[in-house]
This record gives C-alpha cells, structure tokens and sequence, in this order.
C-alpha cells in the first residue's frame, strides 16, 4: 500500500467522521420538549425497566407506580410560570438507554402532554453497569428455550396426584434458565405462590452444617 493510498484512506476516515451526528454534547434547545400542566399528569412510558429518573429542579414533581412509568406534573401554576418556561430537564436511565427531555411550562390545557412513549430516535445506547443481561434479552432467551423440545426426560416428582418435571437447563452468561413444567391432575385449581432455587452440594462435610446456597430468580 503506497503512501496515496493511505492518504486516500485516511481523508475517507475523516470525512466519514465528520458526517456522524455530533452526540457528545447537547443544549435544551436540542432535546425532545414535552409541554406540561399542573393540571394534567404526564405519563412517560419505556419500552423496558427504567433504572433511574432524574429531575433537575424542584420546581416538577414525579413519582414511578409501575417499572416502565413514569408521572410527572409541575408544582405550581399560571400564577408562578409563564407560558414557554422551562421547569426542567428530565432524564431517564433505563437497561440499555437513556434520553432526555425538556419540560415547558403551558397555561393551555389541550397543549399539555397526557401520554408519552420513548420512541427509538429518543434512545441514546447505555452501557449500564450494574445490568449483565437486560429484560428484553432475558425474554428472547425465555422464548427460545419455551419453543425448543425436552432434553431431560428422566427428573421429575410426583406427589398428591401433581407431577413437576425438569425440561432443559441453559446457561448464559452468569444466568442459568431453568424449564420445567407442572401437571396438575387434582379437581383443585392452583396459582405458583413462590419458586426457590438452592444449590446443594451432594458432598455433605461433616466439618459444615449444611452446604446449600439459595438463589434468587431474577
């Protein structure tokens, strides 16, 4: 590779850089602006698990009643704000993004927003730390693993005319899935209350009283 070439190569790189959208900084200006009322409750809603909500003045007040939604409604009224002011700026982490808005002052009823869903070109990509494998990925996992056939056929307990019977078991990453299936052969319907996982170890030491770790499902 001559030394054109590489000149060529690197002024493509460029200009090709150049061409991205620039997302490292951001003004309000550029955010995606919900207008907001006292009067009316405006429901942000993400498409997974939010994580994390910030609201940068006390001048909106918020609350979070399910995983996914969020509430926000300014304090006070027409008689502190004026139409077009900015109360505040919201921002949402959730598994796998973040985004922002800008919250504006409305005195109209009919411009105020009621319902808002965070549309895919709002999404700004997330690496969050503290998440390994996100809802969504866990339920294409889920997915796939319901719709493959039974690989174990010889676990299983019966008891009181009910059989539970262990499928399949992945693993991925540092989650494990575990398929099994319940039959209920009693006239008595019946709802799971709880599942407990425990890891025992088949190799009691007599130097321990008991060697079994409980897990958590996620």
């Amino acid at each position: 590779m001559n030394m054109k070439t590489i000149k060529r190569i690197g002024a493509l790189a460029v200009c090709a850089l150049a061409a991205l959208p620039s997302l490292a900084q951001q003004t309000y200006q550029e955010m995606e602006q919900l207008t907001i009322n006292e009067n009316v409750t405006t429901v942000i809603t993400a498409s997974e698990p939010v994580r994390f909500v910030d609201i940068s003045t006390d001048a909106v007040v918020g609350d979070q009643p399910i995983n996914n939604t969020i509430r926000l409604k300014p304090k006070e009224g027409a008689d502190v704000h004026a139409d077009g002011d900015i109360l505040a700026i919201v921002t949402i982490v959730t598994e796998r993004y973040r985004t922002q808005y800008a919250l504006i002052y409305t005195t109209r009823l009919q411009e105020a927003v009621t319902d808002k869903q965070i549309q895919p070109h709002e999404k700004i990509p997330y690496h969050n730390p503290s998440v390994s494998m996100s809802t969504e990925e866990m339920t294409k996992y889920a997915r796939k693993i319901w719709n493959s056939p039974a690989r174990i056929r010889n676990v299983s307990t019966r008891q009181h005319r009910m059989t539970m019977r262990l499928n399949n078991i992945y693993s991925v990453g540092e989650y494990f899935f575990l398929d099994f299936s319940i039959e209920n052969r009693t006239n008595i319907r019946f709802d799971i209350d709880e599942i407990r996982v425990k890891l025992n170890d088949k190799k009691m030491s007599k130097a321990t009283n008991a060697q079994m770790v409980e897990l958590t499902p996620a």
